[in-house]
């Protein structure tokens, strides 16, 4: 399996911003939670920004395995839980962020769906 104890998240630091905007992307805040996925053999592996392996609170990411399933993948990204208005809300992601409890994790998967918001390919095959 594909070490990502070794691996965190490349975060967004305060800077002056170009004068010149052409040639630049900018990231929005989310409000989500950072997470590093690595998928391989046909199963998802999610760690936290802090090293933390928090794979079993998003099991709906499971479906990334079954999309990449003749890959070995790293991704960096962000679990997001959108308001009713389609905007991201930490107050709802919060909700499933420390559960433990597997029917827990899938009753309120049920309530507060997520979606992972992918910022970078660390690694392919």
């Amino acid at each position: 399996m594909f070490d990502l104890d070794s691996l965190r998240p490349m975060k967004a630091v305060t800077a002056v911003l170009p004068s010149d905007e052409r040639g630049w992307a900018f990231e929005i805040k989310w409000d989500g939670v950072r997470v590093l996925s690595a998928i391989e053999s046909g199963k998802v592996r999610l760690r936290s920004s802090n090293g933390n392996d928090i794979t079993a609170r998003y099991p709906e990411l499971q479906a990334l395995a079954d999309a990449l399933a003749d890959h070995v993948v790293v991704l960096d990204g962000e679990v997001v839980a959108f308001d009713e208005e389609g905007r991201p809300s930490f107050g709802r992601l919060q909700s499933r962020m420390h559960l433990a409890n597997a029917r827990e994790v899938r009753e309120r998967a049920e309530t507060v769906p997520i979606t992972y918001v992918v910022f970078d390919l660390l690694h392919l095959d």
